[in-house]
């Protein structure tokens, strides 16, 4: 047997392998569990089916990744990600560039809150309808880098300060290496902006013209700026409001 031989049937026997190597495997090998776990998962690593994923303790629902080779022509190791749930659907291509940057492409998502009850009292969820479509999104572990997208949302108001639920429109962009989302009601009734950071903690603040005569009308007082509500926290847990 020849050495060309040789080395033509081992390399053939390792991509036989390598291409029927599980995705239980790699999950293990890799720790993707410290991120996330699921029930079930079926498949191969370049195609696969995750039952049940939760994000810390959060349900989210089935996940199907299957492996894009026409990208390593781009030079970029991608995948097509799908995520379906009871409330919850997400869309997209991820993946890394051999230009050190991370990068999702062609998402969508469509969040439709489901109610939660806890001791047989309703969860107040503030969200009751969230769509966002991002073009393309690039970051790495400084922050983001460049991102195209815009949404819409639809929030509950628990006060009676409007007449329906308030819909909000949705700007993306980049600022000092954080993903900041601008949002503003149709009538500028409520306007604000979250700044995401690259750990995944957040900052959000809301602005609302007609809470600020709702005030001035009961404390009397004439504010010289509009008031505002502040909140903090990480990316993880908003999961519990979807």
């Amino acid at each position: 047997m020849k050495f060309r031989d040789v080395v033509l049937g081992t390399l053939v026997l390792t991509l036989i392998i390598l291409s029927i190597f599980p995705m239980r495997g790699l999950y293990k090998i890799t720790n993707l569990d410290n991120y996330f776990s699921a029930e079930t998962i079926q498949g191969f690593w370049w195609n696969a089916k995750f039952q049940n994923v939760s994000f810390n303790s959060s349900l989210v629902g089935d996940a199907i990744i299957t492996f894009r080779p026409v990208e390593l022509i781009k030079g970029k190791l991608a995948i097509h990600s799908q995520i379906e749930g009871a409330h919850l659907n997400i869309e997209a291509i991820v993946g890394l560039s051999i230009k050190g940057y991370n990068f999702i492409e062609g998402l969508k998502l469509k969040a439709r809150p489901i109610k939660k009850y806890k001791n047989s009292k309703l969860i107040y969820q503030p969200i009751s309808k969230l769509d966002a479509n991002i073009n393309y999104f690039t970051f790495n572990e400084q922050g983001c880098l460049q991102i195209t997208g815009s949404g819409t949302g639809e929030f509950i108001d628990e006060l009676g300060l409007f007449s329906n639920n308030v819909k909000i429109y949705i700007d993306m962009n980049c600022y000092k290496k954080n993903l900041e989302l601008n949002f503003y009601s149709t009538k500028k009734n409520v306007e604000g902006k979250i700044l995401i950071r690259p750990n995944l903690s957040y900052a959000m603040e809301v602005k609302s013209n007609k809470l600020n005569l709702k005030l001035r009308e009961i404390s009397k007082l004439r504010f010289l700026a509009t008031p505002s509500f502040k909140v903090s926290g990480n990316l993880v847990d908003l999961l519990d409001y979807l």
